[in-house]
């Protein structure tokens, strides 16, 4: 797996395209890794991106399986000239128990039944309700919650194939134990949550 920290050209168009819809930063950003003939390719190359901003300016922290060549893609440049970066080794050093600081972006929902008998997600608008809903992915992907915090919401949007693409993305901050070592590398390499082609599930981790 490699790590890319990526700085934006504001003034490019394509940057400009990116930012206002979700689905267009997902293509560029494939752009810099190996042509598949599969429909599959993101979920292949586990491909995740953070958008942030630092000192002022958007920011990108990327993942992905393959080595990514970012001289492909218009309007981004690698951060101070910094290589993508291999993290397979981290694996070794995770530990049982072991107590982290994390931060994730993801869409807490639920599926409903509508009168099409066709389930859809809903968002859940109530905090108690979202902080269930994380505590239960953590069980399912292998840590625990000891600590967590509402940040903010913010709302991505998007076209696919001519269908509106929207998500309300919460900011999780806390600290975390990790109870199952190969649960929690499978998580942290694959995301959390749906809307991972478009900014969402990347789960950041650092020391306490």
């Amino acid at each position: 797996m490699y790590l890319s920290r990526l700085t934006l050209d504001l003034s490019h168009p394509s940057t400009q395209r990116a930012l206002r819809d979700c689905n267009d930063m997902h293509r560029n950003l494939m752009r810099a890794l190996p042509k598949r003939d599969s429909d599959a390719l993101r979920a292949e190359e586990s491909l995740l991106y953070r958008l942030l901003t630092v000192q002022g300016r958007p920011s990108l922290y990327v993942t992905s399986r393959s080595l990514p060549d970012w001289s492909l893609v218009a309007g981004v440049d690698l951060w101070q000239g910094t290589a993508p970066v291999s993290f397979d080794n981290l694996h070794e050093k995770l530990s049982l128990g072991q107590k982290l600081r994390f931060n994730l972006i993801t869409s807490p929902t639920k599926k409903e039944r509508r009168e099409s008998k066709l389930s859809a997600r809903v968002f859940l608008r109530d905090e108690n309700e979202r902080l269930d809903w994380l505590k239960n992915k953590a069980d399912k992907h292998g840590f625990s919650i000891l600590r967590v915090v509402e940040k903010e919401q913010r709302h991505i949007h998007g076209i696919r194939q001519g269908a509106q693409i929207d998500y309300t993305g919460i900011v999780f901050d806390g600290e975390l134990a990790i109870m199952d070592i190969d649960a929690f590398w499978i998580a942290y390499t694959n995301g959390i949550g749906p809307g991972k082609a478009y900014g969402l599930g990347m789960l950041m981790i650092g020391r306490i």
